[in-house]
């Protein structure tokens, strides 16, 4: 869930059709559910694997996820720009939705991606595995989602893992991670102003 200027947002894993476990969002206020990812993942189950949004101070809507189906399988990144509202502050449509944007190296497994927003800044977050060690993996914009900067593997470990968690702020970027081996750590992207 996130906030909008017009209240909170949804973002969930909805079954369409015939088991489709693609994603929707929506607002509270009760406007109509809208598909914000056309994945094709026809599985007759229930995911562990849900997704992230965030909003920018432009009103974006940053979303990720991961997907095994059909038209592609990974984690992804999609921002939704312009979001129009009816008078009666239900979600109508969205002016744009960028392409599904894969993150990470599909050979390692990437998984469990989060989203946050600050200003125009979003950070975003994934886990990825080798077969020997989990990493943590981020990404920054400045400019709300149009371009990026280059993935970064922020910490590596043989142990366990948690997933990472990550926070931004006008000041400051950071992602909170915590391993069997290392135990809680709080790793800062250096540039992230």
């Amino acid at each position: 869930m996130t906030w909008t200027a017009q209240g909170p947002v949804v973002f969930w894993r909805h079954v369409f059709g015939q088991n489709i476990r693609d994603f929707a969002l929506a607002d509270l206020a009760g406007g109509k559910v809208h598909r914000v990812t056309d994945d094709d993942w026809q599985i007759d189950g229930c995911p562990h694997h849900g997704g992230g949004i965030a909003t920018d101070s432009r009103g974006n809507l940053h979303l990720v996820w991961f997907t095994a189906g059909k038209k592609r399988q990974g984690v992804f990144y999609r921002r939704l720009a312009g979001a129009t509202f009816l008078a009666d502050g239900k979600l109508d449509g969205f002016a744009s939705m960028s392409p599904s944007r894969a993150l990470g190296q599909a050979a390692s497994q990437p998984s469990h991606p989060s989203v946050v927003a600050s200003g125009e800044r979003v950070l975003l977050t994934w886990r990825e595995f080798d077969g020997e060690h989990y990493s943590v993996w981020a990404m920054l914009s400045r400019d709300g989602g149009e371009q990026w900067a280059a993935p970064i593997r922020l910490a590596e470990t043989r142990g366990a893992a948690d997933y990472a968690v990550p926070a931004i702020d006008p000041m400051r970027a950071v992602v909170v991670w915590n391993t069997a081996d290392e135990g809680l750590r709080v790793l800062p992207l250096e540039a992230a102003p």
